[in-house]
């Protein structure tokens, strides 16, 4: 999965982190 670059990139890695 590829975050939208220039959306919520801070929200896209909370849910990497918690997907991890």
């Amino acid at each position: 999965l590829q975050p939208s670059t220039g959306q919520f990139p801070r929200v896209w890695a909370n849910t990497q982190s918690l997907l991890r």
